[in-house]
C-alpha cells in the first residue's frame, strides 16, 4: 500500500518535490534515484539519510585535495602529483556544488557546471596517471584532453537544457572508460614490490566501475516513471561513497609508489660509483657473492680481472686531479665497451677497476683482459688542450668453487694485476701463469 502525499509531513514533502521533476517522476542531475519499496513513508528516511550523507562528500573530497595538494608540495619535481592535486580540487568543487543544487532541479547550469568539474576532475587523474607511469605525455595528448573536457561542457549543458534523458548513461559510461584507462595505467608499475599497491587500487577502481556500469544500464534499460518512485539510492549514495574512497586509495597508492621509486633510486644510487657510472665496491660485494654462489649451485665457470691505470699518480702530478677523473671516466667508458651485457664492471677504488666475467674460464677471460688492456693504450685522453694515452696492467683469476671465496678469489686477480706491474706494466697476467706469491708493493 503506497501512503498519500497528503499524509507526509512538510520535510518529507518539500525533499520529494525537490527530487522530482516536471517529467514523469526523473530526478534531475547527474544520478537518478530508484527505490523499490512500497510504502512512501519507508522510502524517505533513506532519501533524508542520503542528503544528510552528501553534506559530507564535498568535504572528505576536498579534504583529499589538501591531502594531494600537500603530497604535491612534498614532489615538487613531478608534475603528475600537481595533476592530481588539482583533480582532487575540481571533484570537491563539482560534488560540493552537486550537493548544493540537488534538491534544485531548474539549476540546469549549476548541474551542468557540477558535472562538468566532476568530469574534469576525472581526466586530470588519469593525465597524472599517464605522467606518473610514462614519465612524460606528448603536448598533443595533453592538447586533446583539454579539448574533450571542453565539448563534454558544451554537451553537458545542451543536453541538461533539453532534458536528453540518455545523457546521463553517456556520462556515466564515460566515467567508467576513464576508470578503466586509470587500471591500465597502473597496471604498468607491476613490480616485485609494488603489486600489493596497485592491486588494491585497482580492486577499488574495478568496484567503481562495476557500479558506474549499473547506473548505465539503469538509464538505458532501467523503467521510471511518475507513479511509482524508482530510484536506486543504495546505488547513488555507493557511487558518490566510492568516488570519495577511490580519490583516498589512490592517492595513497600514488604517494607509496613514489616512495618506492625514490628508495629504489637511493638503493641503487648507494651502490653508484657517481664519477664513472659503473658501480662502487658496495654493490660489488652483493655481486660477487651472488655469482660464487650460483657457480657452485650450477657449477658455471667465471673470472674475476683486476685492472690498474698505469702511472696515474704521475697523471694527477702532471695535470692535475681534474685531468685524473678524465682518465678514470675515459678507461670506464673503453672497458665497458668490451663487455657483454651480462658482465659487471665496479670501480673497485682510486685508479682500480674489477670486473667479473660471467661464463667466462681463465683462457676466455685472459682474451678479453687482452682486448681492454690494447684499447686502453690506443685511446687518447683529451683533457682541455693536451692529449695524452695511458695504459693498464690486468690480472686474471678464474673462480675455483672447491677453495674460493669471493674475498680470496679478488685477492689471486689483485695479485696478478701486481704481477703485471712488476713485470712492466700493460700487460696481462693470470693467477694460473705464476706459482711464487706475489706480496702487493706499499704506495
Amino acid at each position: 500500500m503506497i501512503t498519500p502525499e497528503s499524509a507526509l509531513n512538510p520535510e518529507q514533502r518539500r525533499v520529494l518535490a525537490g527530487l522530482l521533476d516536471r517529467r514523469g517522476g526523473r530526478i534531475p542531475g547527474p544520478y537518478r534515484f530508484t527505490l523499490h519499496c512500497p510504502e512512501i513513508t519507508e522510502l524517505m528516511h533513506p532519501f533524508g539519510e542520503l542528503l544528510r550523507l552528501r553534506s559530507s562528500f564535498p568535504l572528505r573530497v576536498s579534504e583529499m585535495a589538501i591531502v594531494s595538494f600537500f603530497v604535491w608540495r612534498a614532489n615538487r619535481g613531478e608534475a603528475s602529483f600537481l595533476y592530481w592535486a588539482a583533480s582532487g580540487v575540481m571533484q570537491g568543487m563539482g560534488w560540493g556544488l552537486f550537493a548544493l543544487t540537488l534538491a534544485k532541479p531548474s539549476a540546469v547550469l549549476a548541474h551542468s557546471l557540477s558535472e562538468s568539474l566532476i568530469f574534469a576532475g576525472h581526466v586530470s587523474g588519469y593525465l597524472a596517471l599517464a605522467i606518473f607511469t610514462l614519465r612524460r605525455i606528448g603536448r598533443l595528448q595533453s592538447n586533446t584532453l583539454a579539448v574533450l573536457i571542453a565539448a563534454f561542457a558544451v554537451l553537458d549543458f545542451a543536453c541538461r537544457l533539453q532534458n536528453v534523458p540518455a545523457w546521463d548513461g553517456v556520462v556515466a559510461l564515460s566515467h567508467a572508460i576513464l576508470a578503466l584507462l586509470m587500471m591500465a595505467m597502473l597496471l604498468r608499475e607491476g613490480r616485485p614490490g609494488t603489486y600489493g599497491i596497485v592491486y588494491t587500487a585497482n580492486s577499488v577502481i574495478l568496484i567503481i566501475v562495476a557500479v558506474t556500469l549499473t547506473k548505465v544500464y539503469d538509464v538505458f534499460f532501467g523503467e521510471t516513471g511518475a507513479a511509482e518512485i524508482t530510484a536506486q539510492a543504495d546505488v547513488n549514495t555507493a557511487v558518490v561513497l566510492g568516488a570519495t574512497m577511490a580519490m583516498i586509495v589512490m592517492t595513497v597508492a600514488l604517494s607509496l609508489l613514489e616512495f618506492s621509486r625514490k628508495a629504489k633510486r637511493l638503493n641503487e644510487l648507494a651502490g653508484q660509483d657517481p664519477l664513472t657510472d659503473t658501480i662502487n665496491r658496495r654493490a660489488w660485494r652483493t655481486v660477487i657473492e651472488s655469482e660464487c654462489a650460483r657457480a657452485k649451485r650450477r657449477n658455471a665457470p667465471f673470472s674475476v680481472m683486476m685492472i690498474d691505470i698505469d702511472h696515474f699518480k704521475k697523471v694527477n702530478d702532471k695535470y692535475g686531479h681534474s685531468a685524473g677523473d678524465g682518465v678514470l671516466t675515459s678507461s670506464a667508458r673503453v672497458i665497458a665497451a668490451q663487455l657483454r651485457a651480462m658482465d659487471t664492471l665496479c670501480r673497485y677504488g682510486g685508479e682500480e677497476f674489477v670486473v667479473l666475467l660471467v661464463d667466462a674460464d681463465g683462457q676466455a677471460a685472459a682474451r678479453i683482459a687482452e682486448r681492454i688492456r690494447a684499447s686502453i693504450a690506443e685511446s687518447m685522453v683529451d683533457w682541455e688542450a693536451v692529449t695524452f694515452a695511458v695504459t693498464c696492467s690486468v690480472g686474471v683469476a678464474e673462480f675455483d668453487p672447491e677453495t674460493d671465496t669471493p674475498v680470496s678469489l679478488v685477492a689471486r686477480a689483485d695479485k696478478a694485476m701486481y704481477c703485471a706491474k712488476s713485470l712492466g706494466r700493460n700487460r696481462v697476467v693470470a693467477s694460473s701463469d705464476f706459482d711464487a706469491e706475489v706480496t702487493r708493493p706499499f704506495q
